[in-house]
């Protein structure tokens, strides 16, 4: 159960990253 939880746990971190940066990318854009 280990094994597989870190990789999907790895997969869910890189995406909410993704999207955090998606969502920091639009609000600068919106202010300049």
């Amino acid at each position: 159960m280990a094994k597989l939880a870190t990789p999907v746990a790895k997969i869910a971190f890189e995406k909410l990253a993704t999207d955090t940066e998606k969502n920091l990318t639009k609000v600068f854009s919106g202010t300049h």
